[in-house]
């Protein structure tokens, strides 16, 4: 028995959705433990599993056809090559299927002739099986979640707070089960029938571990072995939000920043099976009798509307008719139309961006040999092509690059106001350095600091207090009202106010890295170089430019609990700052560039290397560090300028900003918007990602790529005969950014059941995670104003590399073969040696060709999108 119920657990764990807590948000595809299937198969059994869309309805594409945004030529050889693979049909059968997707899915045409008679055909439906819940609801309109949750729910929030309640749950520190035996073992006369009764299972179970206890709860519900593990994924796939966070805590225990507080994936198991069997077994007799009777219910779930001819013109009464078309019919039901559907919409935006890129390389050189002035290195993030075209913009001699935005240093962090260490690199890797903030001046300040964040705290607490509630809101009532007002009424003049007094106390503070000595695992001088020549290597720099500005990135933005879901993936949901001025400092030692010119860089000796950092929120840009040179003030001017424009861009994707603003008024608005505590879109953060380059930025830096493209810098020509370079980066660039492409489409295709619905109605519960109202499950997935202009696409992934290194890596590199072969993403090679380009199909990498496609021209990049909010067409800005 036991064996039986820790293999569908280990089953269940495979299926259920995770997500970490708010402050550790990282994007990853929804559907991750179905990677193993080809996309499309993921997304049959995900509708099964999940009861959730995974592909637009076919009204939408239809529209799409109207729009442009799909070809009538495409969708033809989409439904053809699905034709070809499913069996053998001629050209009327093609023509006829084609009249089928023409058809609104409401047509009177649901008819087919059968036996000389117009009959409705067979309705395609596929069998679930449902368990208790819903025969419960079936049976007696009797919803038992609205019985048990409240109880549940309550529990879990107390017993996994990090810091909202005043007072520390009691027993916490014996595990999950034991908690919640301890705290429901005992009931009162108050106490209803299913309370008393799983007070009792309680005390009978009271000695049992979490393993017996769902096996005696199994047993007692009468459930044959092999209906466990679909039971068991049922149950706690109503809990979804909970039982992810405990799964990421069991993956990261780092995130949990309570040591009390065991997360264990078995206890939260059992503890939903006690609730649940106390309620069933409190039924009365007649009711257990009726229900046993309906458990396990097959429940018919329609799979595929009614399939139809399109056509009137065809006469489907003559036999030979029937016979011909029938075939194409059966096959192309409601969920093989939306995937071809879908395929042609991917594909006709493909073949745009690839003929886009090959035509740009037929009249676009590699840029003169002219002294670089400026470099520029950003995150990768999609959010920073626009932001790089316009620092490009500003002069020749001004170059940019994209890198994973931890710069390639696994580090954990903590600043002068922190409380703990924070690690600032990619989910999947384990940071061992640890670097501080220490302050140089100011201890004064910081005392201040320290002591007016005493008081907000002693606020807050107080708040939960009768006596020194009142105390405090009649000692802060008066300002708060002030300062809450002015935040309502002009959210950009308090944010200048904040900006102002924080500047006065600022302007003597100065603080410094430290990363030598201050813990048993340093950094030492060699680690240095190998971090700084990974760095240049990665991004292939050579020649360096007086100014190179690392900058990190992140986002702020007030009332968003989602917060880090918007800061840098690469830093694992962290902001970039810290990495940016390491790494700068790092490049500055002249130990370092001693060593790098053993290794083939050599730095100029006027070279400065400054970090800053990119609030994609607001569009302001800190530097860090910045040296009193004339230049370094002019390439920070540079850099500022491109920001502005930058938020002018964004600026036309919000209703309520006019289109006639200029680039300072963007500035301004995007400025109070971060600061606006009731606006529920402070920015679009990755909506609209469909693209990752990874090559040379000279064959991408004149295409306007509507901030849709990963940009990651690489050249193939400094790479050895393995492509050891490029293979770091993909190990990056694969998981991460698909992972957000993913998280994007599914939360897109279905907000209510892989996102987490409009955050209007959102609260934060226990600092880990959101529920609506004041009580639910944890809310997983993004919300609805996050992906609301997204267009769900497929990540195109384009890499710039000989083909038969591409091939290898492939081979062997398995998590990006999954993601290949399996179609999560689609790949494309254009290889700099012969000038071809190539995509996977199928098997392999295939030569394609789209310089024929018809592509569009931009005569400047502010043309590229004035005076429109809708997605603009992907083009080459000619200047």
């Amino acid at each position: 028995m036991s064996s039986d119920v820790a293999e569908a657990l280990r089953n269940v764990r495979k299926l259920l959705p995770t997500q970490g807590p708010l402050e550790f948000f990282v994007h990853h595809n929804t559907f991750h433990e179905l990677e193993a299937l080809s996309f499309k198969d993921a997304l049959y059994k995900g509708e099964l599993a999940y009861e959730g869309a995974t592909l637009k309805s076919i009204t939408e594409y239809q529209k799409c056809l109207t729009t442009g945004q799909i070809s009538e030529g495409t969708l033809k050889q989409k439904i053809n090559d699905f034709l070809k693979e499913s069996g053998t049909f001629d050209s009327d059968q093609l023509e006829f299927a084609y009249k089928i997707f023409l058809e609104p899915p409401d047509s009177n045409f649901i008819e087919f002739a059968l036996c000389g008679e117009l009959q409705p055909l067979k309705s395609y439906t596929r069998s679930k099986t449902k368990f208790f819940a819903r025969a419960m609801e079936n049976q007696y309109r009797i919803n038992i979640d609205e019985i048990i949750s409240p109880l549940l729910f309550r529990f879990f929030s107390s017993y996994f707070d990090q810091g909202v309640s005043y007072w520390k749950m009691p027993q916490r520190e014996v595990g999950l089960l034991e908690s919640f035996k301890y705290y429901y073992g005992q009931s009162s006369f108050l106490s209803n029938k299913w309370e008393r009764e799983l007070s009792r299972l309680i005390k009978k179970t009271a000695q049992a571990g979490p393993l017996s206890i769902i096996s005696f709860c199994l047993e007692a519900l009468k459930l044959d072995h092999e209906c466990y593990e679909s039971y068991l994924f049922e149950l706690c796939f109503r809990y979804k939000g909970w039982g992810g966070l405990i799964l990421s805590f069991e993956k990261h225990p780092e995130w949990n920043k309570k040591p009390d507080i065991v997360a264990d994936f078995e206890s939260f198991t059992a503890v939903l099976l006690l609730a649940e069997c106390a309620y069933l077994k409190s039924l009365s007799p007649k009711k257990q009798f009726e229900l046993d009777k309906l458990v396990p219910l097959q429940v018919q779930i329609p799979l595929f509307s009614d399939a139809f001819l399109a056509s009137a013109n065809i006469s489907i009464c003559q036999k030979e008719n029937r016979e011909k078309y029938k075939p194409v019919v059966e096959i192309l039901t409601d969920f093989n139309r939306s995937f071809i559907w879908h395929q042609a919409y991917e594909e006709n935006f493909y073949q745009e961006f690839l003929s886009l890129f090959q035509k740009n390389l037929e009249t676009t050189a590699r840029k003169p040999e002219c002294p670089p002035q400026l470099q520029v290195l950003c995150c990768l993030d999609d959010r920073e092509e626009s932001f790089r075209r316009y620092i490009e913009e500003q002069g020749e001699g001004v170059e940019t690059f994209g890198v994973a935005g931890h710069f390639g240093l696994d580090i954990r962090y903590k600043g002068i106001f922190s409380g703990h260490f924070r690690s600032l690199c990619p989910d999947i890797v384990k940071p061992t350095k640890y670097i501080t903030e220490e302050l140089l001046n100011g201890e004064s300040i910081k005392r201040l600091y320290g002591l007016w964040a005493d008081f907000l705290w002693l606020q807050t607490l107080g708040s939960k207090t009768l006596v020194r509630g009142l105390f405090f809101q009649f000692l802060t009532g008066v300002t708060a009202i002030f300062s809450l007002s002015l935040s309502i009424i002009s959210p950009y003049s308090a944010s200048q106010v904040r900006k102002y007094f924080k500047q006065k106390m600022d302007n003597n503070l100065r603080t410094r890295l430290v990363y030598e000595g201050s813990r048993d695992i340093d950094i030492g001088l060699h680690e240095m170089v190998m971090y700084g020549s990974n760095v240049l290597k990665t991004v292939g720099l050579e020649r360096f430019a007086p100014v190179v500005v690392i900058l990190g990135h992140g986002s702020h933005s007030l009332n968003n609990p989602h917060e880090s879901a918007y800061n840098c993936g690469a830093c694992g949901g962290g902001r970039g700052a810290p990495n940016a001025r390491l790494m700068s400092e790092i490049l500055n030692r002249k130990d370092v560039r001693q060593n790098l010119k053993k290794l083939g860089y050599y730095i100029p000796d006027n070279t400065v290397f400054v970090g800053g950092y990119h609030n994609t929120c607001s569009d302001e840009v800190l530097m860090f560090d910045t040296p009193e040179r004339e230049d370094v003030k002019v390439a920070v001017s540079m850099i500022r300028k491109a920001a502005q424009r930058d938020a002018l861009e964004r600026c036309r994707k919000y209703e309520d900003v006019p289109l006639t603003i200029d680039s300072k008024q963007a500035y301004q608005h995007c400025l109070g918007r971060s600061n606006d505590y009731m606006q529920p879109r402070p920015e679009y953060n990755h909506a609209t990602n469909a693209l990752c380059i990874v090559g040379p930025r000279w064959m991408s830096r004149d295409l306007f790529l509507d901030r849709r493209a990963f940009l990651t810098s690489y050249e193939p020509s400094q790479d050895n005969d393995k492509a050891d370079t490029l293979r770091a980066i993909l190990s990056a660039v694969g998981p991460v950014c698909s992972g957000i492409n993913l998280e994007y489409y599914f939360s897109y295709m279905d907000n209510k059941v892989y996102g987490c619905g409009s955050k209007l109605p959102h609260n934060v519960t226990s600092l880990v995670g959101v529920m609506n109202g004041y009580q639910s499950d944890l809310l997983l997935g993004l919300s609805s104003q996050m992906v609301e202009i997204h267009d769900p696409y497929r990540l195109m992934l384009l890499v710039v590399c000989e083909k038969h290194k591409v091939e290898a890596l492939l081979e062997e590199m398995e998590s990006l073969k999954i993601l290949v072969k399996n179609n999560w993403i689609h790949l494309s090679v254009f290889d700099p040696k012969n000038q071809n380009l190539y995509r996977y199909i199928k098997s392999g990498l295939c030569k394609q060709d789209f310089t024929d496609h018809p592509t569009f021209e931009y005569p400047s990049q502010l043309a590229s999108f004035f005076g429109r909010r809708e997605a603009c067409r992907l083009g080459i800005v000619r200047k």
